[in-house]
């Protein structure tokens, strides 16, 4: 079970391990629950997406988390990309099965955005994420939710890279934006 990774070298770490635990960000997320930052759905919800390798994707969740999740000065926002095909799992089962573990991610220090996308034709997944800094990405990266999306995952799908100095709204933009002239 390999990840590969594409970015620029190695930037130093923000994020103490600690507070890339479950049971960390799973209270981040209630606190944030219960002052009413976290929003699903999205002007993105329903958009296909043309990915830079041609790959067609259609966002089928999306959800936000206002606000700072840590005290950090503000840094560069980084979309962090995901793709990868599950074993033993259809993908409309994945679809259900994926709601469980928001709550164990969406409280992660520095994560503020991120939409689900599936390629019907293949089953393949992606998520894009949105962080505050590359750092954050990185030690996503390194966490429990990516070593758990690998281990349920075909040996040898799981890719990732970051994508520096964009939101999230912007990278889905353009990727809608090549959709529709090709369509």
């Amino acid at each position: 079970m390999m990840m590969t990774q594409h970015h620029a070298p190695h930037a130093p770490s923000i994020a103490a391990p600690s507070s890339f635990t479950p049971a960390a960000s799973f209270s981040r997320t209630l606190v944030n629950l219960a002052r009413g930052r976290v929003h699903f759905g999205g002007s993105n919800r329903g958009r296909r997406i043309l990915m830079e390798d041609g790959t067609r994707f259609t966002i089928f969740r999306q959800v936000r988390v206002d606000g700072p999740q840590v005290t950090e000065a503000p840094t560069s926002t980084v979309v962090f990309r995901v793709r990868f095909r599950l074993a033993n799992m259809r993908p409309w089962l994945n679809k259900l099965f994926s709601l469980l573990p928001i709550p164990l991610f969406i409280g992660l220090p520095g994560f503020q955005a991120k939409c689900w996308c599936l390629d019907e034709a293949t089953g393949t997944f992606q998520g894009l994420y949105e962080w505050r800094s590359r750092a954050h990405a990185e030690a996503y990266a390194r966490s429990f939710a990516m070593r758990f999306m690998v281990g349920r995952s075909v040996p040898g799908t799981v890719h990732h890279d970051i994508l520096p100095g964009r939101s999230l709204d912007e990278y889905v933009e353009s990727l809608s934006e090549a959709a529709e002239v090709l369509a």
